[in-house]
C-alpha cells in the first residue's frame, strides 16, 4: 500500500456494496408486497435504479479521468446523492397506489451509488503498489459483495422482526407464515386485513431505507479518512 487512502479504501467499497445490493433486492419486493405488482412488473420498477447506476459510474469516471477532478471530491458528491435518494425513499407515503416520484428518488440514489462504485475501481492503481494491483482489484469485488451480503442480512433481519411483531397481532400463525412467504397470500386476504398487512410491509420497507441512510452516511467518514494534503486524482 502506498497512500493513506489505501487504509480506508476497502471500508468505502464495503459500504458501497450495501448501497447497491439492498435496493436491488428490496425495491422489487416492495413493489410486489405493497403495490401488488407481478414479479415481472416489479423488475421493471427497478430499471431506473439499475440503468442510472451505470450512468453514474460512467459520468464520475469521465469527470475523474478527463477533467481530473480529485477522487475524494467525487466520492463526497456520490455519498451526498445516496443519502438524499435514500432519505426520500424512506419517506414514500404509505398507500395502495404507486407513488410515482419514488422512481426519481431511485435515480438520485443510483447516481451516487454508481459514481462511488466507479471511482473506487478507477482509483485502485493510485492507492496500491503496481505489484498489488491485481490483488486489490479482486479485493474490491470481494469487499463489495461482502458488504452487500452483510447489509442484506441486516435489513432482512430488521424487516422480519418488524413485520412479525406487528402482523402476529392481526393474523393467525398459518396466515402469518403464508404472508411472509409469498406476496400472493396477501391478495387472498379480505380487504380490511389486506390493507393492514400492506401498511405494515410499507412501513418495514421504509425502515430498511432508514438503515441505508446510515450506512451511506458512513461513507462520509470513510472518505474523510482518505483525505491527504494533495488529493489523489487520475494521472
Amino acid at each position: 500500500m502506498q497512500t493513506p487512502a489505501a487504509d480506508h479504501y476497502c471500508s468505502n467499497t464495503f459500504l458501497v456494496g450495501i448501497s447497491f445490493t439492498v435496493p436491488v433486492i428490496e425495491l422489487p419486493l416492495r413493489f410486489q408486497n405493497v403495490y401488488n405488482f407481478s414479479p415481472f412488473k416489479a423488475g421493471l420498477g427497478l430499471l431506473p435504479f439499475a440503468f442510472t447506476t451505470a450512468i453514474g459510474s460512467t459520468v464520475a469516471s469521465i469527470a475523474a479521468s478527463k477533467s481530473r477532478v480529485p477522487f475524494i471530491y467525487l466520492l463526497t458528491a456520490g455519498t451526498a446523492l445516496q443519502v438524499i435518494g435514500f432519505v426520500f425513499l424512506s419517506l414514500v407515503p404509505v398507500s395502495k397506489d404507486v407513488y410515482h416520484p419514488q422512481y426519481g428518488f431511485q435515480v438520485i440514489a443510483a447516481l451516487g451509488v454508481g459514481a462511488n462504485a466507479g471511482i473506487l475501481i478507477l482509483m485502485t492503481p493510485f492507492v496500491v503498489e503496481k505489484r498489488d494491483q491485481s490483488v486489490a482489484m479482486g479485493a474490491t469485488v470481494q469487499f463489495r459483495m461482502m458488504g452487500g451480503a452483510i447489509g442484506l442480512a441486516i435489513v432482512t433481519s430488521v424487516f422480519n422482526s418488524y413485520t412479525q411483531s406487528r402482523l402476529s397481532k392481526i393474523l393467525p400463525p398459518a396466515q402469518l407464515d403464508a404472508v411472509l412467504d409469498t406476496s400472493r397470500a396477501i391478495a387472498a386476504l379480505n380487504p380490511a386485513l389486506r390493507s393492514a398487512v400492506r401498511t405494515v410491509f410499507a412501513e418495514a420497507y421504509k425502515l430498511q431505507f432508514r438503515i441505508l441512510i446510515g450506512t451511506s452516511a458512513a461513507q462520509y467518514l470513510a472518505t474523510a479518512l482518505m483525505w491527504q494534503r494533495k488529493p489523489l486524482r487520475a494521472a
